[in-house]
């Protein structure tokens, strides 16, 4: 009877005390709020929800400023917002602007939320959803030709360790055509991507290969395999170019014995080491500078040195552009001095046109400015972590970490 007593009342105890917890979260001030961005003309919407298992939220208040970090003591305060979103106006076009926001209820207010960011502008275009996969999905590297986009996507789980496969969708979307997929081609980590007017080409991490497959699908060709870390590719008439831990290489675009352009690389593996090509020679990144080699080896050049995790890299018949901290620098492709043309935090992806750089920015949108300088403008907001990116005449291409694909004019 003892014993039966004493489990009765620990029993009690135990209920007593889950009692006791799950009342708790109902009655204390709720956790920090998520928070989106998407800048307009001369505004920028705040999209706000509880994060997850918090206690109730009776209001929300936004912090914002254009001094980066924000704080709740420096930032300018929009109280009383009760709805799902708020619409701030009168801020200044092609200013970026940070937010952060807490949320409240009877019981006190919670710390300040992670921070969004958002410039208003008065271009900013309308994005297309071109291919939406799974929230499992992890798309890697986009290309573009005349007629679609394709893409890399480690599927099955986030950063891979699933199933690999390469894609397309039409320039203007519509059904997605999965070209090679999953274990059945020993495509585990698929990542850089590139195309010509008959195939596309792409590097598998996982396996070690450099493989390619006609833009309408069908049997896959390994042009090479037992690589170590290959990270970028570039293709041109008559080659495919990728990075690898030896170095810059190259095979024929048939297959063939694989050529070491330039050896002694540094690349961390599992990070996109940048590469470019034009008719002479491929540019790249090592050693925290950037080089070039002639398309058949040769002098290896420095163009650019004293760099600090250099990663994004895009050429013109003149210059060479890559980020580096996140920033946008270019110098000449014969050397020279180096021009700063965008201080910003957060590129990823970058291309270029004639006349503009296109960037990715790793929190919140697609930006721009002219290859000389000038005033950085948005040309799309809003977005969930994009990443890589493609243009061509008319549009800028993009990958999500959410498993979109997605456009805007430029």
């Amino acid at each position: 009877m003892n014993r039966t007593l004493t489990a009765f009342v620990f029993i009690v105890m135990i209920f007593m005390l889950l009692a006791s917890c799950s009342t708790s979260s109902s009655t204390s001030a709720p956790y920090p709020p998520e928070v989106a961005a998407i800048a307009g003309n001369g505004q920028v919407i705040i999209s706000l929800a509880p994060e997850p298992g918090s206690a109730t939220v009776n209001s929300y208040t936004i912090y914002y400023s254009t001094t980066n970090p924000v704080t709740m003591s420096s930032g300018t305060s929009v109280t009383g917002i009760t709805g799902a979103s708020t619409t701030i106006t009168g801020l200044t076009n092609d200013t970026m602007y940070y937010f952060i926001a807490t949320a409240a209820n009877a019981y006190g207010e919670s710390p300040p939320s992670s921070e969004a960011r958002a410039m208003p502008g008065i271009n900013i275009g309308t994005v297309t959803i071109l291919a939406s996969e799974s929230w499992l999905s992890t798309p890697q590297g986009i290309a573009v030709d005349s007629n679609n986009v394709y893409w890399t996507d480690n599927s099955g789980t986030p950063f891979g360790n699933g199933t690999g496969d390469v894609r397309k969708v039409g320039i203007n979307g519509g059904a997605v055509t999965t070209l090679v997929s999953g274990p059945s081609a020993w495509q585990y980590g698929p990542q850089g991507i590139a195309s010509d007017a008959t195939s596309v080409y792409w590097l598998d991490n996982d396996s070690g290969t450099v493989n390619k497959v006609l833009i309408s699908g069908g049997t896959i060709s390994t042009l090479v395999s037992g690589l170590n870390f290959p990270q970028s590719i570039a293709v041109d008439s008559t080659s495919v170019y990728w990075t690898d831990v030896i170095g810059i290489r190259k095979v024929g675009i048939n297959g063939g014995t694989a050529t070491t352009l330039a050896s002694g690389l540094t690349i961390l593996p599992g990070y996109t080491q940048g590469m470019a090509v034009d008719s002479t020679s491929v540019y790249y990144f090592s050693n925290d500078a950037v080089m070039k080699v002639g398309i058949n080896g040769g002098t290896v050049t420095t163009l650019a040195s004293g760099l600090n995790f250099p990663t994004s890299i895009a050429i013109d018949s003149t210059n060479v552009y890559w980020t580096n901290n996140g920033s946008l620098y270019k110098v000449g492709i014969n050397g020279g001095t180096v021009t700063t043309l965008a201080t910003w935090d957060g590129i990823l992806g970058i291309a270029v046109d004639s006349t503009t750089v296109y960037w990715t920015d790793d929190d919140s949108g697609i930006y721009k400015i002219g290859i000389n300088g000038g005033t950085i403008t948005t040309v799309a907001s809003g977005l969930y972590y994009p990443a890589s990116i493609a243009i061509d005449s008319t549009n800028v291409y993009w990958t999500e970490l959410d498993g979109t694909i997605k456009k805007v004019s430029k």
